[in-house]
């Protein structure tokens, strides 16, 4: 199993968090057949030895769509801001992984992930399960064997192994360069970059520069992530708690990134403690237009109010309190991302307004474009700003100005085209 940041760079839960998740797997599970169009708009299981071609773009496409229906299940999405969601929550690619689906080197399994986020729960408490089990262990199947001669432009593409960019740059020049699929270093071998040492479970010690075991339980994590099912609690890695199906039940919501255990089950909230170490009990969600506390919840991993609602204080509101999510125009908190999904909250006017579409004026030191909105991105660029569409990896840019609004953050001022840079 692999972890990389090129395809699923996307929400870690349907409720919208900003957080990245990449899914890299070489084994894959069932298959997909895309029926319809090419945009695998349903999939179906399928044998092994009959796929239709899915690329990268579209699965971040079908992606973002399945976290948009599921968001409007949850009534965290107006049904008439589909397309701006879709748009919003869509990640471009920064390498070209389309053109090396089609040259066969990687294949995209996604029904189980997009079916997993169709679902999961609406507080995202199933961050992890969903994410990890579903998605980063199932979706992209690589077809180069790691045999020192196959070519690759990531590790992704690589079979039990990872893709070595060129001994000039001593391996370093960034994934999406071209390369040669090499299998993983053993333990203790000389390294330069995590990739060579199977990520998942090794890392490359940047002072003994040699392929070093991941922490296990109760290791030092400040510095590296842990062994897989373990997570990073208080700098020690922690294997998780057993799901929380009673009140009272301890929990660490900590571990619903991290690992496939939610901490607490769907009619309830890890509510949080952190002293003298973070650490939390399973208590009922709270009914809308209850009192709520915020620090209950302090990292965004779960929702204290029940399904559709939001902890915040709006308008004259003297606490806060559970209440629906914001529509077009409704008052707002900005601390609590209060709004709907392809709405945000106006730190001046305290409103929830539209993301701002493509062409239309911005301020770059605001992130209002719905161009890559969720991923971290201001696509608001221009001696005079306006929100600019992503850019695929060869389309025309102006490297004067357009380098954020590639998906790799660099316009070639030799082509003028979305590029990297490899040398």
């Amino acid at each position: 199993m692999r972890v990389h940041s090129l395809v699923l760079v996307g929400v870690l839960a349907v409720g919208g968090c900003g957080d990245d998740l990449t899914v890299m797997n070489p084994d894959g599970g069932g298959n997909d057949l895309a029926v319809g169009d090419l945009a695998g708009t349903v999939d179906i299981s399928i044998p092994l030895d009959f796929r239709a071609i899915v690329t990268a773009s579209m699965f971040n496409k079908d992606l973002a769509q399945a976290i948009c229906m599921q968001l409007v299940t949850c009534g965290r999405l107006d049904a008439a801001n589909m397309a701006a969601c879709v748009e919003a929550h869509t990640p471009n690619l920064s390498i070209d992984l389309d053109s090396e689906a089609m040259k066969g080197r990687i294949q995209f399994n996604e029904a189980q992930c997009l079916a997993a986020i169709a679902g999961s729960r609406c507080d995202g408490e199933d961050i992890g399960e969903v994410f990890i089990s579903k998605c980063r262990d199932l979706v992209d199947i690589p077809k180069e064997p790691s045999d020192g001669t196959s070519a690759c432009l990531a590790s992704a593409e690589c079979i039990n192994g990872y893709c070595a960019h060129g001994s000039a740059d001593a391996g370093l020049a960034p994934e999406g360069c071209p390369g040669i699929c090499q299998p993983f270093k053993v333990l203790n071998a000389t390294c330069a970059i995590d990739a060579e040492c199977d990520a998942v479970n090794a890392y490359c010690d940047s002072g003994t520069k040699k392929c070093t075991m991941r922490p296990g339980a109760n290791g030092d994590c400040t510095m590296v992530g842990c062994q897989p099912n373990l997570y990073c609690n208080g700098g020690k890695c922690t294997a998780p708690t057993p799901t929380g199906t009673t009140a009272g039940a301890p929990c660490n919501t900590l571990q619903n990134f991290s690992t496939d255990t939610p901490a607490c089950g769907p009619t309830f909230f890890c509510k949080m403690v952190l002293a003298p170490t973070i650490s939390g009990t399973c208590a009922a969600k709270i009914a809308m237009g209850s009192p709520c506390t915020p620090a209950d919840t302090p990292f965004g991993g779960d929702n204290q109010c029940v399904d559709g609602s939001v902890c915040a204080q709006i308008g004259t509101q003297t606490m806060h309190t559970c209440q629906a999510y914001g529509s077009l125009n409704a008052d707002c908190d900005p601390a609590a991302g209060s709004c709907k999904d392809a709405l945000y909250c106006d730190s001046t006017t305290k409103k929830c307004l539209a993301l701002l579409a493509d062409g239309a004026s911005c301020n770059p030191a605001a992130n209002h474009c719905i161009a890559n909105s969720q991923h971290g991105n201001t696509n608001c660029i221009g001696a005079t700003p306006v929100c600019v569409p992503e850019k695929l990896p060869g389309d025309a840019c102006n490297p004067a100005t357009e380098s954020p609004a590639c998906g790799s953050n660099y316009c070639d001022p030799n082509k003028s085209t979305c590029g990297l840079l490899c040398n």
